[in-house]
């Protein structure tokens, strides 16, 4: 007795490969993680300089978690906030 054509798992659409998915870099958006900051790197908020010196503690993608002297530990999207580099020894 042959199978119902219907109740085939290769017949099933569902079975087949995802093509409409995007992978995670594409879904992040164009330029995410083309900041260059690694960790140990030393960076400062340009729009916040009361924050002091700030050091790269992780990178995951575009988000950059920097811990600053007079603010702490802050998570920063680098695709809306563009940290500017800086140096251990930079008082500016």
């Amino acid at each position: 007795m042959a199978q119902d054509p219907k109740n085939d798992p290769k017949n099933d659409p569902t079975n087949g490969p995802k093509n409409d998915l995007k992978p995670p870099s594409a879904a992040r958006g164009a330029g995410a993680a083309d900041h260059g900051l690694t960790p140990g790197d030393f960076v400062r908020h340009p729009q916040a300089p009361d924050w002091g010196l700030g050091q790269v503690q992780s990178v995951v993608g575009a988000n950059v978690t920097v811990n600053f002297e007079d603010r702490g530990k802050m998570m920063i999207n680098t695709a809306v906030v563009q940290l500017v580099a800086a140096s251990a020894g930079d008082d500016a």
